[in-house]
C-alpha cells in the first residue's frame, strides 16, 4: 500500500501524486472496509465492528515523499534503524579456538554493518583484528579483550600484564576475569584491592567477570557491591550452557534492578526473545557469540535490503 485517503460515506477523488508517494483513488464504504486502490486496487483500510480506523500510517507516506523514496525504501530504512538500536544492545563473543583471519574478518564486516556494541575477543586475536581494521577504515568497531576466560585463575600479576599489553595495542576495553575463589566472604579485602587496581587503568573501558553459576548468589550480590565502590566501568555475568529460562531466573536472584555500574551478561543466547527477556531485566550488554545470527534473523525477518552481510 503506497498511500491512504480519507474516507467519506459518498466517493471522493484524491489526486494521485507524481513522486515516489501515490496517493491512490478512494471509493465508497463497502461492508466493514473502505477500499483505497488505483487501477490496480492495491489495498484495504479496515474498520473494526465499531467503524473506528486502524493506526493512520498516512504520516510515514509522507515522510516517503519528503524524503524522495519509494514506501518500501523508507520502511526498508526505517526497519534498519531500528534494528541497529536492538544490535546496539548486543555483542559478539570470539573466544573459541581457531578461528581463521578469514572468519575474523567475516564478522567485522556484519557486526559493523548491524551497529554491535562491542566486538568481544580472546587476547590472542587482537593483531589479527588489528591488522583487519587498519586494512579496512570504513570497519569502525569497538573491539575489547577479556583475560584469562573462563576461569581467570592465572595470577593477576600476569593477567594485568595482558591489561597493559592490550590497551597499548589500541583496545576499547578489557575484561578481567576474576577467580570464583575471590568471591568468597573472607577473600573480600583481595577482591576489592584486585578491583580497584583494575579500575585504575586508563584510556580504555574497563570491566570485571565473574562466573555467576559457580558463585552463590549472596557472594554475587556482595561482590557486585564491592566492585560497585571502585572506578571500574562495568561488571560481565559469565554464565555456562544454562537455557534461556534459567539464565533469566538466574539474574533476576542476582540483580537488584538498581545498579550502579553497566552490567553485561556473557551467555550462549540465540534468539531475539531471549535479548529481549534480559534488556527487560535491566542489562546493559548482552555478549554472545550469536549476536551477528541474530542480526541476520531480523534482516530476514523484517526483509530488509539495504544492508548485505556475508
Amino acid at each position: 500500500m503506497k498511500g491512504i485517503a480519507k474516507s467519506t460515506d459518498t466517493r471522493e477523488e484524491v489526486k494521485k501524486e507524481s513522486s515516489s508517494l501515490v496517493i491512490f483513488t478512494s471509493e465508497e464504504k463497502n461492508g466493514d472496509a473502505i477500499v483505497f486502490s488505483d487501477e490496480k486496487r492495491v489495498s484495504e483500510y479496515n474498520l473494526d465492528k465499531q467503524g473506528k480506523k486502524e493506526p493512520d500510517f498516512s504520516a510515514f507516506y509522507e515522510l516517503a515523499a519528503l524524503l524522495d523514496m519509494s514506501v518500501e525504501e523508507t520502511l526498508d530504512r526505517c526497519c534498519m534503524f531500528q534494528v541497529r538500536n536492538l544490535m546496539g544492545r548486543l555483542g559478539k563473543v570470539i573466544i573459541r579456538y581457531n578461528v581463521t583471519s578469514d572468519e575474523i574478518s567475516k564478522i567485522l564486516h556484519n557486526t559493523n554493518l548491524l551497529k554491535t556494541s562491542e566486538v568481544l575477543i580472546s587476547p590472542a586475536y587482537l593483531p589479527t583484528c588489528k591488522k583487519i581494521i587498519e586494512k579496512r577504515p570504513e570497519i569502525n568497531q569497538n573491539t575489547g579483550i577479556i583475560v584469562d576466560f573462563p576461569f581467570g585463575e592465572s595470577s593477576f600479576k600476569s593477567k594485568f600484564l595482558n591489561v597493559k599489553e592490550s590497551v597499548k595495542a589500541g583496545v576499547d576495553s578489557v575484561t578481567v576475569m576474576l577467580p570464583t575463589m575471590l568471591f568468597e566472604k573472607n577473600m573480600q579485602k583481595e577482591l576489592k584491592k584486585q578491583a580497584r587496581k583494575i579500575g585504575k587503568v586508563r584510556g580504555v573501558e574497563r570491566g570485571i567477570a565473574l562466573s555467576v553459576m559457580d558463585i552463590e548468589k549472596e557472594n554475587v550480590k556482595s561482590a557486585i557491591k564491592i566492585i560497585e565502590k571502585t572506578k571500574v566501568n562495568f561488571i560481565t555475568l559469565v554464565f555456562g550452557n544454562v537455557t534461556e529460562i534459567e539464565l533469566k531466573e538466574r539474574i533476576k536472584a542476582v540483580l537488584s534492578g538498581k545498579n550502579k555500574k553497566k552490567i553485561k551478561v556473557l551467555a550462549n543466547v540465540d534468539t531475539c526473545k531471549g535479548v529481549t527477556e534480559l534488556i527487560k531485566l535491566k542489562v546493559d550488554t548482552i555478549l554472545t557469540p550469536y549476536a551477528d545470527d541474530i542480526g541476520k534473523e531480523l534482516l530476514q525477518r523484517f526483509k530488509i535490503q539495504s544492508v548485505k552481510l556475508k
